[in-house]
C-alpha cells in the first residue's frame, strides 16, 4: 500500500515538474507566480514520497531539479549529493551536481562531479563543455581549452560548447576579464 501511494506521490510532482524542468540549459515552461505555486506543489509530493522511501535517489534527483529550476542553486546542489550518495552510478546525478556547484561557486566540487560523470560517460560532449568552466574559474586554462577541443571533437556544433569555448579563449587572451561567478557570464 506505502509503495503504491509512494508512486502515486512521484507521479503526481512528475506531471508538474516536466513542464518547468530545465533540459539543455533551457527552461521548458515560464517561472512566474502560479508556476512557482506548482512547483512547490510538486516538491511536496517529492518530500511526501521520501517520507515512505527515504532512499529514493530519484525523489532527491527531482528536488534538486525543482530548487534548480528556482534559482536556489544551495539547496539544488544538497539534493543533488544526497541523490548521488545513494546512487553513485548515474553521470546525470554528477552533471546536475556539478552545474549546481558552478552556480554556488564551488569550482573544485563541480570539476570532481563532472570529471565523476565523465568517468561514467566519456563521449558525452556537454560533460566535457561543463569541465571547461570549471577549469576556467578555477585559473586552469590551459586545461579548459583543453576540455573544450575534446568536446567540440565529440559534437562539433553544440551551440552552447561553442559560446563556452568563446569565453574560455577570449578569458585565456586576457580580452576578458575572468569572471569570479557563473552570474558574471
Amino acid at each position: 500500500m506505502e509503495a503504491d501511494r509512494h508512486h502515486a506521490l512521484t507521479e503526481k510532482g512528475w506531471a508538474i515538474l516536466n513542464d518547468y524542468i530545465l533540459l539543455l540549459g533551457r527552461r521548458q515552461g515560464k517561472i512566474g507566480f502560479f508556476a512557482k505555486r506548482r512547483l512547490k506543489r510538486a516538491m511536496a509530493f517529492f518530500q511526501d514520497a521520501l517520507s515512505i522511501a527515504p532512499e529514493n535517489y530519484s525523489s532527491k534527483w527531482a528536488l534538486g531539479k525543482i530548487h534548480q529550476v528556482l534559482g536556489d542553486h544551495r539547496y539544488s546542489l544538497k539534493w543533488f549529493e544526497e541523490a548521488w550518495s545513494l546512487e553513485k552510478g548515474n553521470a546525470d546525478v554528477c552533471r546536475e551536481a556539478g552545474l549546481a556547484a558552478l552556480f554556488c561557486g564551488e569550482f573544485l566540487k563541480s570539476l570532481e562531479f563532472t570529471d565523476r560523470a565523465i568517468a561514467l560517460k566519456p563521449d558525452d560532449a556537454g560533460l566535457y563543455g561543463n569541465r571547461a568552466l570549471a577549469l576556467m574559474f578555477l585559473n586552469r586554462d590551459a586545461d579548459a581549452i583543453e576540455a573544450v577541443v575534446r568536446s567540440l571533437q565529440l559534437d562539433p556544433g553544440d551551440q552552447i560548447v561553442l559560446n563556452v569555448r568563446a569565453i574560455v579563449h577570449s578569458v585565456a587572451d586576457g580580452i576578458r576579464p575572468r569572471p569570479g561567478t557563473m552570474k558574471d557570464l
